[in-house]
């Protein structure tokens, strides 16, 4: 993933950060984790915000910034949920608005209600902001599984799933009903995963959607 994006860069069309440039670039990494994200597009950015429901994600993530060398005031997660009707109140500081780029990378297939958390997302984009989603096409979950390594004890994140995959019309329609134009869609290629049942075949892809409001 991280290859992909930072090959994608111009593709992105976020205006990145020049280091003879005081002006300042901001991503969001929703639904964070460790920190992929991050560590993929932190060197074209100049602060990090992180958001993830897991407490255990957000503190593993911010030990990793921390043992990187950043500061908080550069790159922090907290525990927070934007995809909800009522937004926490600890999210609706002016720290987490005005981004140039908010970005989920391998978690939208686990969000409930896709229509609202898109729009939510959306929200928090500065005018010419993108929206960027890395995740997969649609995938059959049962019949990709392999025969599961004798010594496989990573934790299975199948339950989770709300749905299985994306198609490039159905990421459209989910930016244009958000607000989002000029939406672009790229197939990066196919991956092999281990999970707590086996081994899945998955083909990952990268959507932007620009906010124009």
């Amino acid at each position: 993933m991280s290859d992909a994006l930072q090959e994608r860069k111009d593709w992105i069309g976020v205006q990145w950060a020049d280091p003879g440039d005081e002006r300042e670039v901001r991503l969001l990494d929703y639904a964070s984790g460790t920190g992929n994200i991050t560590r993929a597009l932190g060197g074209f950015v100049t602060t990090i915000r992180g958001i993830d429901i897991s407490e255990k994600m957000v503190d593993e993530y911010n030990k990793a910034i921390r043992s990187s060398g950043m500061k908080t005031e550069q790159a922090n997660a907290v525990v927070g949920d934007l995809c909800t009707e009522d937004v926490q109140s600890h999210l609706d500081g002016k720290e987490y608005y005005d981004f140039d780029i908010v970005a989920i990378g391998l978690g939208f297939h686990h969000f409930e209600n896709l229509p609202l958390s898109t729009k939510r997302l959306a929200e928090r984009l500065r005018s010419g902001g993108v929206l960027l989603i890395v995740d997969f096409l649609p995938f059959d979950s049962e019949a990709q599984h392999r025969a599961q390594p004798p010594d496989a004890d990573t934790p299975d994140m199948s339950a989770t799933i709300k749905h299985s995959g994306f198609t490039e019309e159905g990421i459209k329609k989910l930016f244009g009903e958000a607000g989002l134009e000029d939406a672009r869609f790229d197939v990066v290629g196919d991956v092999d995963m281990e999970l707590k049942k086996g081994w899945v075949k998955r083909t990952v892809s990268i959507s932007k959607g620009i906010n124009y409001t």
